[in-house]
């Protein structure tokens, strides 16, 4: 197997200036793919792409609110300005609010969280829904939590969020099995080392859980390998059900070992290569990478 099974693909990662999201994109680009990176914080963008370019790979970032009205339709139009078709999205955006019991959700926070968990997420998949079926074989990957699926005390908001977010993906997941080649997965990273576990379990000691580059090794072999049963013979990958027709598997990447310990896949056997790009930049508020500067400036999708 080529060690850039990804080469020449396109992949679009929300939230990816930390955590999950960063190592995502990171690991996605080492696979060959050119990933465009989302989130709020610029700075935080700006270092992601850094990493990425200092291995030798090829990334853009839009900073953006997703929770913008109108944000999403900018992004979409930036992207479709410059490719045909998107192969992978990665929908790790998130916001966790605050954990109280369900009678003292503070319904302003529960619409924030609403919009970016639910809403947010529903208008990504409308807005690159044509991009992903231009595309050869489309991933869209969600990522998920166990409290969508299992009611936790002081959980309530998140998990009701969460819940309608896979949902969403699951049905989306259904009405394309048939009709594109688009498939849906739901990943649930379980205790994973970031910034919201941290908030969400200020006593732990963050060595305890695993690191995000775990979870990305996963994403990743999704991406490359697909979602046929009995892929990933490494043991944590198990349908949840299937869509009408066997046609679309819906997947929980799950459980890990209390450890979090890393499970080699062997799509990520072999040395590792990286490749740069040059794009045809053409709007005002892009910037033209040299790939042979030693510093090439960020590209900037606005």
């Amino acid at each position: 197997m080529t060690d850039k099974p990804l080469q020449g693909r396109l992949a679009l990662v929300t939230g990816a200036s930390r955590g999950i999201g960063a190592a995502t994109a990171i690991a996605l680009a080492a696979k060959g793919a050119h990933v465009v990176l989302t989130a709020r914080t610029p700075g935080g963008l700006e270092e992601v792409e850094a990493t990425i370019h200092a291995a030798g790979g090829s990334a853009t970032i839009a900073p953006l609110d997703l929770a913008e009205s109108e944000a999403i339709a900018r992004l979409a139009t930036a992207i479709g300005d410059r490719w045909d078709a998107l192969d992978i999205l990665v929908l790790n955006a998130g916001m966790l609010g605050s954990l109280s019991s369900v009678p003292a959700i503070d319904p302003k926070e529960m619409a924030q969280v609403l919009t970016l968990n639910v809403s947010a997420q529903a208008a990504l998949i409308a807005a690159f829904d044509s991009m992903l079926k231009k595309a050869k074989s489309a991933r869209v990957i969600g990522v998920t939590s166990s409290v969508g699926r299992k009611p936790r005390a002081c959980w309530g908001l998140y998990g009701a969020s969460k819940a309608a977010f896979e949902t969403l993906l699951g049905a989306y997941g259904d009405e394309m099995a048939e009709i594109s080649a688009i498939r849906t997965a739901i990943v649930d990273p379980g205790a994973t080392r970031t910034k919201m576990r941290a908030r969400a379990y200020p006593g732990e000691d963050p060595n305890s859980v695993k690191e995000p580059t775990v979870v990305a090794d996963r994403i990743v072999a999704l991406a490359i390998e697909g979602f046929e049963p009995g892929h990933f013979g490494a043991g944590r990958l198990s349908p949840l059900r299937h869509s009408r027709g066997g046609g679309n598997p819906y997947w929980l990447a799950s459980p890990f070992n209390h450890q979090g310990s890393p499970i080699r896949i062997s799509a990520f056997a072999g040395s590792t290569a990286y490749t740069r790009q040059t794009l045809p930049l053409h709007q005002s508020d892009l910037r033209d990478i040299d790939p042979a500067a030693e510093n090439p400036p960020s590209q900037y999708i606005r």
